[in-house]
Formats: structure tokens, sequence, C-alpha cells
């Protein structure tokens, strides 16, 4: 059984928009498919898939982007007070934007690999948080 993964905006956009790395996003969710399982995101990093993909690909409305991502093996991951309180930290502690900060929260409470395209989160990784580059 394959690992889960918690998914940064810029792994599903990647995925949704069939830009590089959208191969590699696939085959996780398939194989999450098969396997009966679900990767996860954060709340704050769905909308923000959300509005992206709405505004970049043009989608009709954000319930059509709803429609699609709700088909994938992915599960929402609300955010409480102790995601919260992780993501403030690397929010302030490291500059990150607001929902690389919740993924990467989200990933380290969970103790599980980051999937990303962005390098934002290159310095996290050299203090431990695993990461997954699809590019």
């Amino acid at each position: 059984m394959s690992e889960t993964l918690v998914l940064d905006s810029s792994a599903l956009l990647a995925y949704l928009q069939g830009e590089d790395g959208a191969d590699e996003v696939e085959q996780i969710l398939l194989d999450a498919r098969t396997e009966g399982r679900q990767h996860l995101i954060a709340s704050v990093n769905w909308a923000e898939v959300l509005y992206a993909a709405v505004r970049e690909v043009r989608y009709e409305d954000v319930a059509q982007v709803v429609a699609l991502v709700d088909e994938l093996p992915v599960r929402l991951v609300d955010v409480g007070r102790e995601l919260s309180i992780k993501a403030a930290g690397f929010k302030c502690d490291r500059g990150l934007g607001l929902a690389d900060a919740y993924a990467a929260a989200l990933a380290t409470l969970l103790d599980a690999p980051l999937m990303t395209a962005d390098a934002d989160f290159e310095a996290l990784a050299a203090e431990g948080l695993q990461l997954r580059r699809i590019r």
C-alpha cells in the first residue's frame, strides 16, 4: 500500500491544468483510487485550487470545479486551532504564503510527505519536511 500524501495547491492545479508534473499527480490519484484510500488537502489549499482553476482555466464557475475535484480520491481537511497555529508559525517564521503555510503545517502535523510543484518549501525540507516535488 502506498503512503498518504498531503497535496499542495500547486500539485492539484498541475493535474487539473495539464501542466508539467500532471502525470505524476495523476498516477498517485489512480493508485489511491485503486487502493481505496484518499490523499489529503487542507481546506485553504482546496479553496485556492477552486479559485485558480476558475480564473486560469476559465471553468464556467466554481461549482464546475468543485464537481471535478469531488470526484478525485482527495479528502478535505478542515482547518482548526492546532493546524492554524502551526500554519501561522510557518507564515511568520518562513514567510510562506498563507495557503502554503497550511499545506506545510498539515504535512508536518501528520508526518506525511507534501506533494508540490512549489520551490518555496525547500527551506522546510532541510528541517525535516518530507517533500515530493513534481517538477
